[in-house]
């Protein structure tokens, strides 16, 4: 994946968190990984299918089953979880323009990519990062 809204300056991290820690198929092994990955599905679903709430809320749902699952974009999954609940009436989706929603996921998801990294990073990740901030 990449981000959607131009150069976004997590977007090296966020490779390199991808191709070292989240597998190809299933969950994650670790807690900052699987944030990413499930944040990351939402993220998609925004800028691909313009809802937050595509394929029936699977990112969403996987996040908050998951109850020792927790990240900085905690209190956001949760009430996203609610707002889908809520049938009647999406909080997000009705009160905030689209523009307004992808600053807000893109926002969120950069904290997320930071959070990760601090917590994964290790020394080859970081001579990784600086090869490729070097090379651009």
């Amino acid at each position: 994946m990449s981000f959607w809204r131009g150069d976004h300056k997590e977007q090296d991290k966020y490779n390199i968190i991808w191709k070292n820690y989240i597998p190809a198929t299933g969950k994650c092994y670790c807690n900052a990984a699987e944030c990413v990955r499930l944040v990351g599905g939402v993220y998609y679903q925004l800028f691909k299918n313009g809802s937050w709430f595509g394929n029936d809320n699977y990112h969403v749902k996987r996040y908050v089953e998951k109850d020792y699952l927790y990240c900085i974009a905690n209190t956001f999954m949760y009430g996203l979880e609610q707002d889908y609940k809520n049938e009647v009436n999406y909080r997000w989706e009705s009160y905030v323009s689209y523009a307004d929603q992808c600053d807000i996921m893109d926002d969120i998801m950069g904290k997320v990519i930071v959070e990760a990294w601090n917590i994964l990073a290790d020394e080859n990740d970081e001579i990784e990062l600086n090869a490729r901030i070097n090379n651009n």
